[in-house]
């Protein structure tokens, strides 16, 4: 069910927090692509041009915090998997990202391959399956428009027979 390799999305402002989560990646059973940007503007510029599988959001960025980045960021792919990471972050930050739509909240301090690979797959999973009952409650309404449309049909044809 998880592609292979996932494309993920780093925004971080922080170049050595980049490095400890590309190496917890690269150090974890996923197969992996990792795009790194700083900001979270130029992470949102990037999904324009490339579909992600997850996205790794820093809460403290500048000009943006990760909040308002990944609520951006889902706008862009509403169904790539983000996961909040912070190291200055509390219960109320956590809460919060995940209202808005992250799937998982990781604090730096416990982010290693295993803590990652497995809030990634989590994530991406999750993100895979709401995608998949988007796509098929929309077949089961074009299919419920297409009945719906028949039944009236042969209704009118009945009617017409009979007088």
């Amino acid at each position: 069910m998880i592609p292979t390799p996932l494309k993920i999305l780093i925004a971080d402002d922080d170049a050595g927090d980049r490095k400890q989560i590309v190496r917890a990646l690269k150090h974890s059973e996923l197969a992996v692509r990792v795009h790194r940007d700083a900001e979270c503007q130029r992470g949102i510029g990037a999904c324009r041009n490339s579909a992600f599988d997850c996205a790794v959001v820093d809460y403290r960025l500048p000009g943006q915090d990760g909040l308002e980045g990944l609520t951006a960021l889902l706008a862009e792919q509403g169904y790539m998997a983000v996961i909040m990471a912070t190291s200055q972050g509390d219960e109320m930050v956590a809460t919060e990202a995940m209202k808005r739509g992250a799937a998982d909240y990781i604090p730096k301090a416990l982010i290693n391959p295993q803590s990652l690979s497995r809030s990634v797959r989590n994530a991406v999973e999750r993100a895979t399956l709401r995608k998949k009952v988007a796509q098929q409650a929309e077949e089961l309404e074009n299919f419920s428009r297409v009945l719906v449309h028949d039944l009236k049909e042969r209704s009118t044809l009945c009617r017409d027979s009979l007088r």
